[in-house]
């Protein structure tokens, strides 16, 4: 399943700092630092990890933006075109069924059009 309810957004870094026994070449370690700059290849490692789970944290928060807001869009527009239901005399419940409406988005769903 792609969408997660109640996503709690994940703690992302612009560049990431290498641990904390590492140093370049000048005496320094930065953050963002290239890590084949680290000659240390355990150290080396445990920077590409960190790299790695922080790009992976910032994929799945811009994911659940993506699939936060197609679902809010989704919503929307099945709620503006509802008063079409209504005149062709087709119940709430069919007209989220036509949708593929499971039973945890119907309630949303209801709740939003409530609002």
């Amino acid at each position: 399943q792609f969408y997660i309810k109640n996503y709690e957004f994940q703690s992302v870094s612009m560049n990431v700092s290498p641990p904390d026994e590492v140093v370049n070449d000048q005496g320094i370690a930065i953050a963002g630092m290239n890590p084949n700059n680290i000659k240390n290849p355990q150290l080396r490692n445990q920077y590409i990890k960190k790299i790695e789970d922080n790009q992976h944290k910032n994929l799945i928060n811009l994911q659940q933006i993506s699939i936060n807001s197609a679902r809010s869009n989704f919503f929307n527009l099945i709620k503006n075109s509802s008063p079409w239901a209504k005149k062709a005399n087709i119940s709430i419940e069919k007209y989220m069924e036509m949708h593929g409406l499971n039973e945890e988005d119907k309630k949303e769903f209801l709740n939003r059009i409530n609002k």
